[in-house]
């Protein structure tokens, strides 16, 4: 009598995911955004993800921004399978395992290499650092999930009003079924210490933690100021009148022949922009007397004036046209 062969039971050990992680689990839908933190864990749930589905046996793609980038998380991802591979190809960065999925690992370096594949599930990782994003989802990656009928997951700290942006309002759209998306700060990760991040918040600029530790989106990302925007609006419908006895205070960019210069007044009791003018292609004359004449209508009582380039005389006529309250920088 023949011997049978017993089926060989394989486990690989994955760290297990903390709550915010198997929230995204629990609440994906086709198409998935991520905006987290910094140490949120989002590459151990990417790997988790596309493991889930070629353990099933269906070919999946993980894409990161940079061939750089790629390098540690293939290491990881090759340490983990390491018991279930059947083939692994180093150079092309594919994994077969023996379940019968596939695992293809990318640069979008070179985002047209994908073009011909199909998959179950594609990662993309750093989502927001992706230059020409857009045109890599639309024309590029989503064809390659239209056999399986596959699903997608977007994972990245924000950066700015983007591509990635946009997908993340997909997913804050109730109306929209087919997208998800989620915002965490780095301290949703129960295994970050408090200590750690208090001391990033009171090390870094507010508007670099709020996006590198908050995943907030901010619409001038890189900026150096602080509150810009909530301080600096002009309403439409300001007036004089509603400012006075209030101290206003201006600037003024004098811009060479081809450019513009710009008036910016402030309240600095209220504490916001109430009037601003942009003009170029106007002598500096006729430029001194439309300052000087939108700063009496209202009662400016200081004007710093950057005049790089522009010549002593302009800044004399406007000294003498304000009486002493311009500074020039």
């Amino acid at each position: 009598m023949s011997a049978q062969l017993q089926p060989r039971r394989i486990e690989i050990e994955v760290p297990a995911l903390h709550p915010a992680q198997q929230q995204i689990v629990n609440e994906a839908r086709r198409f998935n955004v991520l905006a987290c933190g910094r140490r949120f864990g989002k590459s151990l749930l990417g790997i988790q993800l596309a493991l889930y589905m070629a353990l099933e046996g269906y070919p999946v793609a993980w894409f990161s921004p940079t061939y750089k980038m790629l390098a540690e998380i293939w290491r990881d991802m090759s340490n983990i399978v390491a018991p279930i591979t059947k083939r692994k190809d180093v150079q092309g960065h594919r994994i077969e395992l023996v379940t019968g999925g596939l695992i293809d690992m990318w640069s979008l370096d070179t985002a047209d290499s994908v073009r011909g594949r199909k998959y179950k599930r594609v990662v993309v990782d750093e989502a927001a650092m992706v230059p020409g994003f857009q045109n890599a989802w639309e024309a590029v990656i989503t064809p390659t999930l239209m056999d399986f009928v596959g699903d997608g997951f977007w994972l990245s700290t924000p950066r700015g009003m983007n591509f990635f942006k946009q997908g993340f309002n997909n997913g804050q759209d109730p109306l929209n079924k087919e997208w998800a998306s989620w915002q965490y700060p780095s301290s949703a990760n129960p295994f970050m210490p408090p200590t750690e991040i208090e001391f990033q918040r009171q090390s870094l600029p507010e508007l670099t933690f709020k996006q590198e530790y908050l995943a907030e989106f901010l619409q001038s990302e890189g900026a150096v100021f602080r509150n810009i925007e909530p301080n600096l609006i002009a309403p439409m419908d300001a007036r004089p009148e509603d400012h006075r006895d209030h101290r206003k205070v201006a600037g003024l960019d004098l811009a060479k022949k081809h450019d513009f210069s710009v008036l910016s007044i402030g309240c600095a009791d209220c504490k916001v922009e109430v009037a601003m003018e942009r003009f170029n292609q106007i002598e500096y004359k006729a430029q001194v007397s439309k300052v000087v004449r939108s700063l009496r209508l209202w009662e400016v009582e200081q004007i710093l004036v950057d005049a790089t380039g522009v010549g002593d005389a302009v800044i004399e006529l406007l000294e003498s046209e304000l009486y002493g309250k311009a500074r020039t920088v």
